[in-house]
């Protein structure tokens, strides 16, 4: 499974791995997998309601790193700095529910086709009510458009 992969690097890996499969005298499937961060919102830049719990997730595992056996208070963590912020940013799909459906698709493609997608759709620290908006947009807009995206290319 992967996580915190591009398509482009998601191709490769998978490329990889069908040639070992193969090497192996395998045959038959080799489903791929993804688990990524996601949010399909129609509303503003949707970033602006997840950076804030991307950000403590993605530095909460550096900070457990070195605090075996502490029982200190929690932290929270310092201020991103730019890069920090557009590789974190380049981390989750997020945008509205057609182009978070794109770049699904896109992961798709890169794996061969046959792809076992895992949409992290939970956000700590977010509002219970958008979260929930935002589950329910990925059900009712998204899901449907990757499936009529993967439909297109098996179908013609």
């Amino acid at each position: 499974m992967a996580i915190e992969v591009s398509p482009a690097l998601l191709a490769e890996q998978a490329g990889l791995a069908r040639q070992e499969f193969q090497a192996a005298g395998r045959t038959g499937e080799f489903p791929i997998s993804v688990h990524l961060p996601v949010l399909a919102w129609d509303g503003p830049d949707a970033w602006d309601l997840i950076r804030d719990s991307c950000r403590y997730v993605a530095w909460k595992y550096e900070d457990m790193e070195g605090a075996r056996g502490g029982a200190s208070e929690p932290r929270l963590p310092p201020p991103m700095t730019a890069a920090e912020e557009d590789a974190l940013r380049e981390s989750v799909i997020l945008g509205t529910p057609a182009q978070v459906a794109s770049t699904i698709d896109e992961y798709r493609r890169a794996a061969g086709g046959d792809l076992v997608f895992i949409a992290g759709l939970y956000f700590p620290g977010l509002a219970w009510d958008v979260q929930c908006q935002a589950v329910r947009t990925f059900a009712q807009q998204v899901a449907p458009l990757v499936r009529n995206l993967a439909a297109d290319v098996a179908g013609g």
